[in-house]
């Protein structure tokens, strides 16, 4: 016997949208031809100054389960934010407008979240393509059928640092008390350490595909003094967090700032270098822990033997 859709928990899709009006039908459609149809689809409106507005709100007309927010200009981060704030669902989704997903992307996670209540967040796969849709040969997360289950915030944190995030279908909880940061790039990694706060046990399957758009004009397309800074934000937040929770996450991270310190040094000037560099100098390094902590790649653990000795001449 069929379960009538209303009676199934019910899913918000949240989709940030800006200068996409190329892709948005292809990423609306998608949505909309999805297998589990117990969902509401937000789409929020960034100030988009071609046409996307009167798109969504055609899209909202062909169908009632597409609720429109329009706003003045504010970000990715502020969009989602607004969606959150209204999102009705038992579970939460996030989907950037110019991607788009397979039909049978949610259908076997949220049956599965309906079965493991002590799962917080399942996750699918991702298949990397290029503007016009044409897989790409990289992709991080392949489909597979066995499951992957993670247990713990020194293990959900290590995962969470390798996956895409809009790959996750979440239980609502899990960002009840979560908002994004506004007003710099990076908002989704800046976000990891609350999510692994709230979040007892990741599973991941890769039934279902997100497909993962790589355009030249995207946001993450180069990498620019703007980026730099946010980078900045992020790492000493993380920093913060992992120093307490995962050391192995807190050495790599703290080597990972030292190389893009470097390798970025053209971004900034000789002033804001000499601030960054001293602001990495305050976050200790413990040799006897480095020398055998487990999982640290040996490029960045004598990264950071050189620091550390230069620390200490």
């Amino acid at each position: 016997m069929n379960i009538a859709p209303e009676t199934r928990p019910l899913l918000s899709i949240i989709v940030p949208v800006y200068k996409v009006k190329a892709y948005l039908a292809k990423c609306v459609t998608s949505l909309c031809q999805q297998s589990y149809e117990h969902i509401e689809i937000i789409l929020v409106d960034d100030g988009c100054p071609e046409g996307c507005g009167e798109m969504c709100e055609a899209f909202a007309k062909e169908d009632a389960r597409i609720i429109v927010l329009h706003q003045t200009n504010q970000g990715q981060a502020a969009a989602r934010n607004a969606a959150l704030e209204i999102a009705h669902g038992d579970y939460i989704s996030f989907v950037d407008s110019d991607d788009y997903i397979s039909p049978d992307y949610y259908v076997s996670h949220i049956t599965y979240l309906e079965r493991h209540p002590e799962v917080d967040i399942s996750i699918a796969g991702i298949q990397n393509v290029d503007e016009e849709g044409v897989p790409l040969a990289l992709s991080p997360f392949q489909p597979r059928t066995e499951r992957l289950s993670l247990v713990g915030v020194e293990a959900v944190s290590d995962y969470l640092l390798q996956i895409h995030f809009a790959q996750g279908i979440y239980r609502a909880a899990v960002w009840a008390s979560i908002r994004f940061p506004q007003g710099i790039i990076l908002e989704d990694c800046y976000v990891i350490p609350e999510i692994c706060q709230h979040t007892r046990a990741i599973s991941a399957s890769y039934v279902g595909t997100y497909y993962y758009r790589q355009r030249g004009g995207a946001t993450m397309s180069a990498f620019t003094a703007r980026h730099l800074a946010c980078f900045r934000i992020v790492t000493e937040h993380h920093l913060a967090y992992f120093a307490q929770t995962n050391r192995r996450l807190y050495y790599h991270r703290l080597a990972v700032a030292y190389i893009y310190s470097w390798r970025h040094r053209k971004l900034l000037t000789h002033m804001e270098l000499r601030d960054y560099r001293s602001e990495l100098a305050q976050h200790p390094i413990q040799l006897k822990e480095l020398l055998t902590i487990r999982g640290l790649k040996h490029t960045l653990r004598l990264r950071l033997l050189l620091i550390y000795f230069r620390r200490h001449l």
